[in-house]
């Protein structure tokens, strides 16, 4: 894995998630109308495609009608002790 994030709950509850290279991003979510928080390993940025139309360099990755990407997330969670 080349990033990784670790999620704790009030219990001592983890959720570690890790991701390769291939994504270079991550996104929090947390909405304020839930008690939920998302944390997701994106291959690239918000907004990628327009980015990538104005030369920057946004991740994006485009494949061929019949291609192929992959990548890998593991997932891994642990009881509190």
């Amino acid at each position: 894995q080349d990033s990784a994030a670790v999620l704790e709950d009030v219990h001592g509850h983890q959720l570690r998630i890790g991701a390769d290279a291939g994504f270079r991003e991550w996104v929090l979510y947390a909405p304020t109308d839930r008690p939920v928080v998302v944390l997701e390993p994106y291959t690239c940025t918000t907004d990628a495609p327009n980015l990538a139309n104005r030369g920057l360099d946004s991740g994006l990755i485009v494949l061929p009608g019949g291609g192929r990407w992959q990548g890998r997330i593991v997932l891994r969670f642990a009881h509190a002790a």
